[in-house]
């Protein structure tokens, strides 16, 4: 039976969808595989399908007791043999289970990662044909990405131990929607592929049309919200919310409109999160509102709206979230409210998941002074945050914990009650390293400013997205979000030097006030704009050589209403209209275009990226942590392109920020000049 064929007897299907077919191929060929695919863009056909033509049983490895579940149910009524293994099945029904797959009843058998960190599962796995492991969301391998599990972490240690018992290399496949190249390269390496064949499937999809709203007021959210819920003719929609107040807060007042409406959180019953899923997948309730606990595994192909009320904590849970709209292939749009006050409660939301270094040294002196007989008692988080002398909660102890498993310096396990963690094991003799907490916290805050750009973004939503996970990816406009359809319109009135002065006030976040503003546009190197690195914007002195003063210029700018003043704590700043951000939008490829055959930059010397790329590889290698937070590529081009000028000091700091200066800019100087002065004159 060919591929194709046997698509057609097991799901019904004619053809593959691009990439299927080349996933499956390489599979039946026993080769390593991470593939990259959109959400939506049936990567169960790749494992699922060649787990029926393969000989021997597929493990899949997945996230989420429900996720399995349902994933099993789908195949119900199909020639597919599946079955799933977690912790809701009794001693009885567990034991039959595994009896039942050594006898090749299943070919596809759905396991949580903390099975294969089990001794005794591991053991009884050498006795089964394994055809192939398959680890979905294989994003939660990585420490990189914003839903790191440590048992994922395992998988790939697991598979080796058992491949090294059975004598024999076992199969992986990795799967996984959206993520980035350093995420990619870290699940090849924590996984142990062995020379995978890589598949990426693109990151947009052409079907889905993003918009990002700024709200000003509660009012004008709310109003937006039911604006787009009116629209919903057909089909079901999904309103994201931050917290969980929100989201009972947004379904009341929904249900006092009279929307057909239901909600979803994790401090919901079990019993009541599944019965109000169950409602919006039937459609007898056609919009669910929900935190981000929704969504993984859902397979609704009729989403025709995907509305974050608040926005997301990084691209990646926004595509993977925005990703469920439209699976169909209708069009659908994807819709972020958002207002200043997100910020704050995303920056609370990201300091809440990284505890102090005080607090974890002083949770990990707590374990090591108690008594070595009570060594891995459980503990109590909420009790241990009453007792800690620092900023503390009981999320945050719990958080300390997990890091210090990160560590091997203990193990956790659950505890005999609710509330209560059990310590497995305690090594007191491990060293505990802040290093890679701290790492993690700053590519964390990273995501969230990366986030915030994609809203404030004036070019394609589409293509901010896309080039996020790949900067080098070639893709055109989408032509149908909200910042294309306006670009299309034709603009009148404004001139090059109006919007020089509108792009410099956005590109600096709109965080100075006037008289910084001026004294750029006119480009004087006063010691307040060279302290801003307000020099190294394009903006600096379009006014010179200019009839207009800026002074004037951003006098006319406020007159027509483009620009504002905004009263920030200490001191008024410049800031855009919704007029005049919208004549941004709209002249934005026009200013492009003028930026571009202004200076258009020479190619960077290849001898200098290298050992630029050379130093950051060593620099990583010293401080444990990834090649991108040293500097990315882009900046390493941008440092080469720009090394021969006055000041590098001050143009490093400009490019990858004073903090990163200070701790590389020496090592980066150093290693420019002893290549430069290596070359004839």
């Amino acid at each position: 039976m060919t591929p194709r064929d046997a698509l057609q007897h097991y799901f019904g299907y004619p053809d593959f969808r691009d990439g299927q077919g080349e996933i499956v191929e390489a599979a039946l060929e026993g080769r390593d595989i991470l593939a990259i695919r959109p959400t939506g863009s049936g990567k169960t056909v790749c494992f699922q399908l060649p787990a029926m033509l393969k000989k021997g049983v597929t493990f899949v490895v997945s996230p989420l007791i429900s996720l399995m579940q349902d994933q099993v149910d789908e195949l119900e009524g199909t020639a597919v043999s599946a079955t799933f293994l977690n912790s809701q099945l009794s001693g009885g029904e567990y034991s039959q289970r595994l009896k039942e797959i050594e006898a090749g009843q299943y070919k596809l058998v759905y396991l949580a990662p903390e099975r294969l960190t089990q001794e005794k599962f591991l053991f009884w796995m050498r006795k089964i044909e394994i055809a192939m492991v398959v680890v979905d969301e294989a994003h939660c391998i990585s420490q990189w990405g914003s839903d790191f599990r440590f048992s994922y972490a395992q998988i790939g240690h697991s598979l080796d131990r058992l491949a090294s018992i059975k004598k024999r290399k076992i199969q992986r496949m990795a799967l996984s929607a959206s993520v980035t190249e350093e995420i990619q390269a870290d699940i090849r390496n924590r996984l142990n592929l062995f020379h995978p064949q890589v598949f990426l499937g693109g990151f947009h999809r052409s079907n889905l049309r993003y918009r990002a709203i700024y709200c000003a007021s509660p009012a004008g959210r709310w109003h937006h919200l039911t604006r787009f819920l009116k629209r919903l003719e057909e089909g079901a929609g999904i309103v994201y919310c931050i917290s969980v107040k929100d989201v009972d807060r947004i379904w009341g007042k929904l249900v006092d409109e009279g929307y057909s409406v239901t909600k979803y959180h994790g401090r919901l019953k079990a019993s009541e999160r599944e019965a109000n899923q169950e409602s919006w997948m039937n459609g007898e309730s056609r919009i669910i509102v929900a935190t981000n606990a929704f969504g993984m595994g859902i397979n609704k192909r009729d989403v025709r709206m995907v509305l974050h009320y608040g926005y997301p904590s990084s691209p990646e849970d926004y595509m993977q979230e925005a990703g469920r709209a439209g699976r169909d292939g209708k069009d659908s749009d994807c819709v972020v409210l958002w207002s200043k006050q997100d910020a704050m409660v995303q920056s609370i939301l990201l300091e809440s998941r990284f505890p102090s270094q005080e607090l974890m040294s002083w949770v990990l002196a707590r374990l090591h002074n108690r008594p070595d007989d009570k060594k891995t008692m459980p503990i109590n988080p909420a009790d241990y945050s009453q007792k800690a002398p620092y900023r503390s909660s009981a999320a945050l102890i719990e958080q300390s914990l997990r890091f210090l498993e990160q560590q091997n310096i203990l193990s956790l396990k659950r505890g005999p009650r609710p509330g209560l963690i059990g310590i497995a094991n305690y090594n007191p003799q491990a060293q505990f390293d802040y290093g890679m907490v701290s790492a993690r916290h700053s590519k964390a805050d990273m995501r969230l400013r990366k986030m915030k750009d994609y809203l404030e973004a004036v070019e394609c939503r589409a293509v901010n997205l896309v080039r996020y996970f790949d900067e080098d990816t070639d893709v055109s406009a989408c032509g149908v979000c909200d910042n294309c359809l306006t670009a299309q319109k034709p603009v009148d009135g404004i001139s090059s030097l109006e919007l020089a002065a509108l792009h410099l006030v956005h590109a600096t976040k709109q965080r100075f006030g006037r008289s910084k503003i001026t004294l750029t546009l006119d480009g004087v190197r006063d010691p307040k704009v060279l302290a801003s690195k307000l020099h190294l914007y394009p903006g600096f002195g379009v006014c010179k050589g200019s009839a207009t003063k800026a002074s004037s210029l951003i006098q006319d700018l406020l007159t027509k209403k483009l620009l504002r003043m905004t009263v920030e704590p200490q001191y008024k700043v410049l800031a855009l209209s919704d007029l005049g951000y919208r004549m941004l939008r709209d002249n934005y490829q026009s200013l492009h275009d003028s930026n571009q055959a202004k200076a258009t930059p020479a190619e960077p010397e290849p001898d200098l990226v290298q050992a630029l790329l050379d130093l950051r590889a060593e620099l990583a290698d010293r401080y444990g942590v990834s090649v991108d937070s040293i500097y990315s590529r882009k900046e390493a081009d941008t440092i080469a392109n720009a090394f021969d000028c006055d000041d590098p000091d001050d143009m490093i700091n400009g490019i990858i920020g004073p903090e990163r200066g200070l701790q590389f800019g020496f090592r980066i100087i150093e290693t420019l000049d002893n290549l430069t002065a290596q070359k004839p004159s």
